[in-house]
């Protein structure tokens, strides 16, 4: 999903919902050059992704003004 004045995709915590994608297991250089691309404004960050096997934990970067939703259960 794209939120309005956004040119990026967003996920946006809904049980009801769901997007194509993969979960991937990276190498800390690529990790370190994720890092730089994603900035000081993102922030990795452990989630729950259900997928077709079940739920795996994950760690998606998050805009740091919402990593207290995710504190709290989002997504």
């Amino acid at each position: 999903m794209f939120l309005r004045g956004t040119p990026y995709p967003t996920l946006i915590g809904d049980a009801d919902e769901a997007v194509d994608g993969a979960v991937l297991r990276v190498g800390p250089a690529i990790l370190a050059r994720l890092a730089t691309y994603e900035g000081r404004d993102y922030v990795l960050t452990p989630v729950t992704v259900t997928t077709a096997r079940g739920a795996v934990r994950a760690r998606a970067w998050i805009a740091s003004v919402w990593r207290a939703e995710v504190a709290r259960g989002w997504p």
